[in-house]
This record gives structure tokens, sequence and C-alpha cells, in this order.
């Protein structure tokens, strides 16, 4: 359906409290959500959105994540969006090594401007 850049809502305030998805119920039909250069760190302002209910983003294909503060633990939180295709990380702050099981059913991922060392397969 759409996209949403956060760019456009330089005074929004995100609802902790009652849930955005109240609010916005459309959002499970999100396709696209850029959030570029916001200094974002943590996965809670997504979880804000609704990850992993009936009215989140369960059908978000492209999430566009540059130039934040992201680390390598976003990428634990990934099973929360079972239609993610592309990813873009570009110029976050991963280091490490990244799990191969967590990445595996992206088409597009973009981690330039890191200092991440490879990509890795953990035995289970």
């Amino acid at each position: 359906m759409g996209s949403i850049g956060f760019h456009s809502l330089k005074n929004y305030t995100m609802p902790t409290d009652e849930g955005i998805t109240e609010k916005c119920p459309g959002l499970r039909y999100l396709r696209t959500l850029v959030l570029t250069g916001y200094g974002i760190n943590d996965i809670s302002l997504l979880s804000a959105l609704g990850l992993g209910t009936d009215t989140g983003l369960s059908n978000l294909e492209k999430l566009d994540l540059t130039s934040n503060g992201f680390n390598s633990t976003i990428f634990s939180s990934l099973k929360h969006f079972p239609s993610l295709k592309h990813l873009d990380l570009k110029n976050n702050d991963i280091v490490g090594n990244i799990e191969m099981s967590y990445i595996i059913a992206l088409s597009n991922l973009n981690l330039r401007m890191n200092n991440f060392e490879s990509f890795v397969t953990t035995k289970r």
C-alpha cells in the first residue's frame, strides 16, 4: 500500500500507552517504512508500531533504518517481520558477526558503513 517516512512528521509524538495500532489500524497494510537519521538505537520504536501483532507491521516488505544507532541485536528482531525482503541498515553501529539464520529470508540487505566482521552459522 504506501510508505511512511517520519521526516514529514517532525512534531509527531509516538503514543506508547494506548498503542499506535489502535489509532492507526492501517499499519498492517504498510509495505515500506523509512526511518532514516533519527538516532534510533533499539527496537522499541518498532514495537510501539505493533511488532508481532495482527494489526502491526506483519506485511512490511521494506524497512530503511539508515543512519541510526542500531547494533547487531536488531537481527534477532527480524522474526517479527515475516514479509520483510529489503532491509537497509547502512551507517549504523553494527559490529561483530551476523548470524545467517536471521537474514536468510532477505533478498536485499544493505550493511555498508558498518564494522561487522562476517556472516556466521551457529549450530543449534
